[in-house]
C-alpha cells in the first residue's frame, strides 16, 4: 500500500455571478478550475438589499451611502457572514464583485459603509506614538478620540455592523441574519470573515487581532510607521503584537506596482502578522488555487481602469478573464474565502493485515472524503460517505486490495 503524505483537492463551487461595468448587466460564470459551468438558477436566486446606514439607527446622520446585503438562498447556507470594509473614501457600491461571488459560496454578505474620509497613512505614518495606528483604528471600529480622530460610538464600525443585523433580521426573519449576534446584541465574532480594501483591510486585521473572528481578509495595505519622518521605517507594532485569532486565519493580497502600498514594505507587514510559515509570497497568475497553501499572494496583472491599488478587489480595477466579463481574481477569492488554512496531515493506523483507518483534523463548514485508486492515471474513487467538518478528527476505514492502492482524502469547500 502507497499513502502518500497527504493530499488536498480543491472543489470550486460552480456559481453564477451577475457584474455591473460600464452600466451594462452581463451574464457572467466562475471559472471552476478547468471548467467554466453556468447555472442561471443560482443567480434567480441572489438577492441585493440596499440598506442606508441613517435606516438602522437615528444618530448616524453622516457617511450614509448604502450597505449592500447580499443572500443567495439557492446554494446551500455556510452560516458564516462576510463583512467588508471599503478603502478611504469608497463606498460598498464600489465592490459588489467579491460581495456576489461570497454570496454565491453561501455566505451571508455584508458591504458595510463607515466614516472613512482619510487614510491612516497620514494620520499616523509620522507619529512618534508608536501605539498611533493601534489607538486610531480603535477609535473607528468601536468610536472613540484622541489626536486623530474623533469617531461617535453611532458611527464606529461595530455599532454599524450591528444596527444593519438587527435591521435585516427585522427586516427578514426567514434570512436568518440574526445568527450573527448574540443574546445581547453583540457581534457573533466567531461565525465572521472580515476583509476589506486599504484603509478597510488594516481594520480587518486589527479587528481579528481584537476579536475571534474565522478569517481576516487583507486587499493592499499596510500601516507603514515613519517615527517623525525617519525612514525607512516599519510596519506598525500592533501588527505583530499576538491577537486573539490564529495567524492560520489571516491572507493577504496586493499588486506588486501598487504605488499607494509598496511591495517592499508589505512583505515586512506580512512577516509581522506571520504569514510566512504559511508559504512565501505567491504570483496568483502563474500559479492556480490552492496555491501552496500560501496567505501572501500577489499579482502583476495590469488592472481595468489603470488602478493599481483598487485591482485586487475594486470593481472598476480589476482585470477581466479571457471571457471579458469574469473577475479574473474570482478564483482568488473563492480561496482567500473557503480555502482551508492548513492541508489536512493524514495519520494512518493498522488494524490488521488487511484492514486500517486514516484520520485528519477537519475544520468547520469543510466536507471529507476519502478516495482510492490503482493507478495515478486513472480515477479516483469514494470509500464510504463523507465526512462535514467540525474541527475534530474525521476516521476513515480503508482495506487494502491487490493490487497496491493509492488512498487520498479531499476537502471540498
Amino acid at each position: 500500500v502507497t499513502f502518500p503524505a497527504h493530499f488536498r483537492l480543491m472543489n470550486h463551487k460552480m456559481r453564477l455571478n451577475l457584474r455591473q461595468k460600464n452600466c451594462a448587466r452581463r451574464l457572467t460564470t466562475i471559472l471552476a478550475g478547468w471548467l467554466v459551468i453556468l447555472l442561471a438558477h443560482n443567480s434567480r436566486a441572489q438577492t441585493l438589499q440596499l440598506v442606508q446606514p441613517s435606516q438602522t439607527d437615528t444618530n448616524i446622520t453622516q457617511f450614509n451611502n448604502y450597505h449592500y446585503a447580499y443572500l443567495n438562498s439557492g446554494v446551500p447556507a455556510r452560516h458564516q457572514l462576510f463583512v467588508f470594509l471599503p478603502g478611504t473614501g469608497g463606498a460598498p457600491a464600489g465592490y459588489t464583485d467579491i460581495l456576489k461571488t461570497a454570496a454565491n459560496l453561501g455566505f451571508h454578505t455584508l458591504g458595510l459603509m463607515y466614516e472613512d474620509p482619510n487614510t491612516m497613512n497620514s494620520l499616523c505614518g509620522d507619529l512618534p506614538d508608536p501605539n498611533g495606528y493601534r489607538d486610531t483604528r480603535l477609535a473607528v471600529i468601536n468610536g472613540g478620540t484622541n489626536a486623530q480622530i474623533a469617531i461617535a460610538r453611532a458611527d464606529s464600525i461595530t455599532n454599524r455592523l450591528v444596527k444593519a443585523l438587527l435591521y435585516l433580521a427585522a427586516k427578514n426573519p426567514s434570512q436568518n441574519w440574526g445568527q450573527y449576534l448574540d443574546a445581547q446584541s453583540n457581534v457573533n465574532w466567531p461565525l465572521i470573515v472580515i476583509a476589506g480594501h486599504s484603509q478597510g483591510a488594516g481594520h480587518s486585521g486589527l479587528i481579528a487581532k481584537t476579536y475571534p473572528v474565522a478569517r481576516s481578509l487583507m486587499f493592499s495595505d499596510t500601516d507603514w510607521w515613519t517615527p517623525d519622518g525617519q525612514l525607512p521605517g516599519q510596519p506598525a507594532s500592533w501588527i505583530s503584537t499576538p491577537g486573539v485569532t490564529a495567524a492560520e486565519y489571516y491572507f493577504g493580497f496586493v499588486h506588486v506596482q501598487d504605488p499607494l502600498i509598496p511591495y517592499i514594505e508589505e512583505i515586512p507587514t506580512w512577516n509581522g502578522y506571520g504569514l510566512a510559515q504559511f508559504g512565501g509570497p505567491l504570483l496568483v497568475e502563474s500559479n492556480a488555487a490552492p496555491f501552496f497553501g500560501s496567505h501572501m499572494l500577489t499579482t502583476d496583472v495590469a488592472p481595468f481602469d489603470g488602478n493599481y491599488h483598487g485591482a485586487t478587489v475594486a470593481d472598476s480595477a480589476t482585470p477581466l478573464a479571457a471571457d471579458g466579463v469574469t473577475p479574473l481574481y474570482q478564483p482568488v477569492w473563492q480561496f482567500l474565502l473557503t480555502g482551508p488554512p492548513e492541508p489536512p496531515a493524514l495519520q494512518i493506523t493498522r488494524q490488521s493485515a488487511s484492514q486500517f483507518q486514516i484520520s485528519c483534523l477537519t475544520f468547520s463548514n469543510y466536507t471529507y472524503q476519502m478516495q482510492t485508486a490503482t493507478n495515478l492515471r486513472t480515477a479516483w474513487n469514494n470509500i464510504g460517505s463523507s465526512a462535514s467538518g467540525n474541527g475534530a478528527a474525521a476516521i476513515f476505514n480503508c482495506t487494502n486490495t491487490t493490487p497496491a492502492q493509492f488512498f487520498r482524502v479531499t476537502v471540498q469547500y
